[in-house]
Order: structure tokens, then C-alpha cells, then sequence
């Protein structure tokens, strides 16, 4: 219900701090061509990339749809997909715009060179993180990768009363990731953030 009154816009799906949106898209941009440089990632002629949680497809816009050939946009709120239809207009050609909660999510096998998955699975249950994360694998291309970038706190996890989301420690997040049998096969954490928000790591996953 919180995010059904949030307006549709780069302010209104980071919470007031828009002006990070530049610098968060740059440092995403750089961790891709990090796991591209280091062979962790590779980018088909015909690419396919999921943007999950995608809020008015701001990471689709900025970044996603110039890696990949056509983008998967999913996003449980009507009026934040409906902005990034509009948004991604003329740019995502063979996209789908998926109105879905990631735990009703099932991605086509071996179809995916990249799922990107940011500042969203604080609304999963840990049960629901693990089971969608393995289907999330399932739908990796041999080369692909799951990004996960998200905050983070220092101990244990933090519940948000206003949005009913959890923020969960790296320590925890790490522990979650073994729980289910994948794979971190690099990490990195956002810079140039303002120092009251939370720490944000950036995980790639197999």
C-alpha cells in the first residue's frame, strides 16, 4: 500500500534522494564492465536483460538497455510500470513489461545474460529471497550473472515500520546466499553516497 501513493518519479522511488541517481547508475555501469573485463560476464549478439523491482525502469534507462538487446521490466506497482512504459518508449524493442511481485516471478530457463535486482528484496521473507534467487539461476544463460545491489546495515537486519521492508546486514545477506547454494563470485560496495544512507553493496551471483 506505501508504494501505491508514492508519486512516479526518480525523487518519489528513491525516497528524496534523487540526486544520487547519476553516481548509483555510473558505479552499476562500472561493476558490469568489471564482471565483463573478468570474464564473470558475457554479453550475447542477442542479449536479454531482467530488471527486477524496477520501480519507472530508472536502471533500465540509465544503463540496462545499453548493455543488453531488450529488457524484462518487472514491477508490482500499476503506476510505476506504466511510467516505465513510457520512459523506455522506442528504447527496450522485444521487452516485456511485467506487472509481478519477484516472489511470483518465474524466469524462462537459461535465458538471461544478466538479472538485475536492486533495492527490493527487503520485501521478500528469507524464504522467498532463497526460493527466488535458485529460480533466478535456473534463468542465467551459461555466461550470464545475477547482480543484486542493496542496502545494507551493520548487524543483523533493521525493520522499516513505514514500508514494512527489512534491511538485512551483508553478513546476513552473504549467509542467505550459501543457504541456497549460490555463488558470490565478486562484491563491491557504492561510493559517493550521502553518509546518513544506509551502506550499498553490490553482489554478482551464479
Amino acid at each position: 500500500k506505501y508504494w501505491e501513493d508514492v508519486e512516479a518519479s526518480v525523487d518519489g522511488v528513491l525516497g528524496g534522494f534523487g540526486t544520487v541517481t547519476d553516481v548509483d547508475i555510473k558505479e552499476s555501469d562500472d561493476f558490469l564492465t568489471h564482471l565483463q573485463d573478468k570474464k564473470i560476464l558475457t554479453v550475447e549478439a542477442s542479449s536479454r536483460g531482467a530488471d527486477c523491482g524496477a520501480g519507472i525502469g530508472r536502471i533500465s534507462e540509465g544503463m540496462l538497455c545499453k548493455w543488453f538487446t531488450k529488457v524484462d521490466v518487472i514491477e508490482p506497482v500499476g503506476h510505476f510500470l506504466d511510467k516505465a512504459r513510457e520512459l523506455l518508449a522506442g528504447r527496450n524493442e522485444g521487452g516485456s513489461f511485467l506487472q509481478l511481485g519477484l516472489q511470483d516471478w518465474k524466469p524462462e530457463e537459461a535465458e538471461y545474460d544478466c538479472i538485475w535486482i536492486q533495492w527490493v528484496v527487503g520485501h521478500l521473507t528469507d524464504d522467498d529471497f532463497v526460493a527466488f534467487f535458485l529460480r533466478c539461476r535456473k534463468g542465467l544463460k551459461p555466461g550470464g550473472v545475477i547482480v543484486l545491489k542493496e542496502n545494507t546495515c551493520a548487524n543483523g537486519f533493521i525493520v522499516d515500520k513505514e514500508d514494512s521492508s527489512v534491511t538485512r546486514s551483508a553478513e546476513y545477506l552473504e549467509g542467505l546466499f550459501r543457504a541456497g547454494g549460490l555463488q558470490v563470485v565478486h562484491k563491491d560496495y557504492q561510493k559517493d553516497f550521502p553518509k546518513e544512507l544506509f551502506k550499498v553493496m553490490m553482489y554478482a551471483i551464479k
